[in-house]
């Protein structure tokens, strides 16, 4: 699965608010084990982004402290149910920047053993 696919705001501007309905908290914890003979050369930096007041937060971080294994983790919260429609550009980049950070690539390379 994944954490995030696409936007769903894509309106440059938007005449109604934004109601969730209820808070929405979602953690994911992804485990890969890299293949034979590769380790990691690069990965993407963690990354804390959060709307003012905390209305929305999302923390992304990737783990590779096991040889061969890499942990990506990353939480998502909408902690306000209502964004008016004043609020709804920053909500938007919020999702933006939110679908950058999980789109960023790892890159592996051949260990020089092999």
């Amino acid at each position: 699965g994944e954490i995030i696919e696409e936007n769903p705001f894509k309106l440059e501007k938007r005449e109604y608010p934004v109601d969730y309905g209820f808070p929405i908290r979602k953690e994911y914890n992804f485990n890969f084990k890299l293949p034979e003979g590769y380790v990691i050369e690069e990965t993407p930096a963690p990354e804390s982004l959060s709307m003012k007041g905390d209305a929305a937060t999302f923390s992304y971080d990737i783990s590779k402290e096991n040889p061969g294994e890499l942990i990506v983790k990353a939480d998502f919260s909408i902690n306000k149910t209502m964004f008016v429609q004043t609020e709804y550009s920053e909500l938007k980049a919020f999702y933006n920047a939110m679908l950058k950070k999980c789109t960023e690539q790892v890159v592996l390379k051949k260990s020089s053993g092999q």
